[in-house]
C-alpha cells in the first residue's frame, strides 16, 4: 500500500510511529505486526512516509522543548557517536527537569552547545570531562560516575591504586551524606573548599606514579567542578540522567546500524525527543501523540 500517508487517521499513524520508535521494531517487523494484528498491508516506503509526516506535525512542539531546555536552571548533557551515511556524526541529549531533547549533529564542538543553550546560558551543566563544556561555561558539575568507573578500572589493573580508589569512594560517600542532611550555604562552601584541597593532595600523590599521572591530571583539571552539587543541591553529582536517556537510542542504533540521510536523522531526533519527554512527564504515548495529529 503506497497510498498517500495523509489518508490514514491519527490513531494508525501514532501506532505505526510507536512500533518503530518506542517498540524499536525494524521496518519489516512493523510491517508484519500490522499485517498479523490488523490485516493491514503496507510497504516499507509507506511506513516511512507516515513516520515522516508524524515528525513534521511534531516539529513545533519539538522547538518548544528546545526553548524549555534553553531556559532551564540545570541541564544534564551527554553525547555519543552515531553513523550517518557511513560517516561519524554525534547524537546529543539535553535532559532537564521536565523534558529530554535529542539532536544529531556532525560536530562534537562548543558550537552545538551554543546552538541549543544560547551563548549567554547562565544555568549549571552536568557533564563528563569533554573539553567542549569547559570552553562553553564555568558553571559545571563533573560526573562522579565517570570518575569512579575510571578509578575502578585502575584499581583492577594496578594493586597500588586500590588506596586511591577507596579515597575517591569515601569522597563520593561524603558528598552523598552532606546532600542528604545539608548544612547552611556558608558551611557548605567551607566544606567544598576543604574537599577541594584534600582531593588536590590526593591527585598530587597519585601523580608520583607514571601509570596514574593521566588520571591525576583529570582530577586536577576538574577541581572546580567536582563539588558544585554540594553548594547547589538541585544538581546531581552524576550525569546518570543523560546517560540513561542516551541508552534507548543506543539500542536503536544497534538495531538500525546507522542512518541513511539527514532527513531520517531529523525524523529520529524529533520523534525520540517527544516520546522520551512524554515518558518523563508520565503521559500516555498513544493518546498524547494522537492529540498532536488530530
Amino acid at each position: 500500500n503506497n497510498a498517500p500517508a495523509d489518508r490514514f487517521g491519527p490513531i494508525l499513524k501514532s501506532h505505526i510511529t510507536l512500533l518503530k520508535h518506542d517498540d524499536r521494531l525494524p521496518l519489516r517487523k512493523v510491517q508484519s505486526a500490522l499485517e498479523r494484528n490488523h490485516k493491514f498491508i503496507i510497504t516499507h516506503t509507506g511506513i516511512m512516509k507516515i513516520i515522516r509526516q508524524v515528525a513534521k506535525k511534531l516539529k513545533e512542539p519539538y522547538y518548544e522543548i528546545i526553548k524549555e531546555v534553553r531556559s532551564s536552571r540545570v541541564v544534564y548533557i551527554d553525547e555519543t557517536q552515531y553513523k550517518l551515511n557511513g560517516e561519524v556524526w554525534w547524537l546529543w541529549t539535553f535532559v532537564c527537569e521536565g523534558v529530554i531533547l535529542f539532536i544529531i549533529r556532525k560536530s562534537r564542538s562548543k558550537e552545538v552547545v551554543e546552538d541549543i543553550l544560547g551563548k549567554k546560558y547562565s544555568g549549571i551543566i552536568i557533564c563528563d570531562g569533554w573539553k567542549t563544556y569547559e570552553s562553553f561555561s564555568d558553571k559545571l558539575q563533573r560526573c562522579w560516575a565517570h570518575l569512579l568507573r575510571e578509578s575502578f578500572y585502575l584499581k583492577d589493573k594496578y594493586d597500588d591504586f586500590e588506596k586511591y580508589h577507596e579515597i575517591l569512594k569515601d569522597v563520593f560517600g561524603s558528598i552523598v551524606k552532606i546532600r542528604s542532611k545539608p548544612p547552611d550555604m556558608i558551611t557548605r562552601k567551607k566544606i567544598v573548599n576543604e574537599m577541594k584541597d584534600s582531593l588536590l593532595q590526593t591527585a598530587k600523590s597519585m601523580s608520583a606514579y607514571t601509570h596514574f599521572k593521566k588520571f591525576s591530571t583529570t582530577i586536577e583539571n576538574g577541581i572546580n567542578y567536582w563539588f558544585t552539587c554540594v553548594e547547589h543541591l538541585e544538581v546531581e553529582p552524576t550525569n546518570n540522567f543523560a546517560e540513561q536517556a542516551l541508552r534507548e537510542l543506543i539500542v536503536q542504533r544497534k538495531i538500525m546500524g546507522g542512518l541513511r540521510s539527514e532527513k531520517v536523522a531529523e525524523t529520529l531526533e524529533i520523534i525520540s525527543t517527544m516520546i522520551a519527554t512524554w515518558k518523563k512527564q508520565n503521559k500516555p504515548l498513544l493518546e498524547t501523540m494522537k492529540g498532536y495529529l488530530s
